[in-house]
């Protein structure tokens, strides 16, 4: 019997520590980051190469913000699993996001245990492919 496939992620902040954070939090929740990147224009050209499961998407990003960023990406694939990061988040903004269909919402800053909860919240709520270990 084969071991279930791991989750897939794109992550996607200007903030060289806050990749390497997620990025080493996801390492430690079993799942693979197929890609990093600074710019919205990048995480597009990244998630049409790579199709991941998820996007951890910051909503601050030099060029195209994340919002229109995750409007371009739910435009590409109806399917798109997103996922906002931000240090604040508004209520119009997340509405905005809402409204263009942002998955779910991760508050600045992380730590281990709220950000397994989070994400095996997410894995749970929009049936992605596995658990998180």
């Amino acid at each position: 019997m084969n071991a279930p496939r791991k989750l897939r992620a794109l992550v996607v902040d200007d903030s060289e520590v806050s990749r390497r954070v997620l990025s080493a939090l996801l390492h430690t929740s079993e799942v693979e980051v197929v890609a990093e990147a600074v710019t919205g224009e990048e995480a597009l050209r990244l998630y049409g190469l790579y199709k991941p499961d998820f996007v951890l998407l910051d909503v601050v990003l030099p060029g195209i913000d994340g919002v229109t960023t995750a409007r371009f990406l739910r435009h590409q694939d109806q399917e798109a699993r997103i996922l906002m990061c931000s240090g604040t988040l508004n209520r119009y903004k997340v509405e905005e996001c809402r409204s263009i269909g942002v998955d779910d919402f991760l508050i600045k800053p992380y730590n281990r245990t709220s950000f397994k909860a989070f994400l095996s919240s997410v894995v749970r709520r929009h049936a992605l492919p596995q658990k998180v270990a």
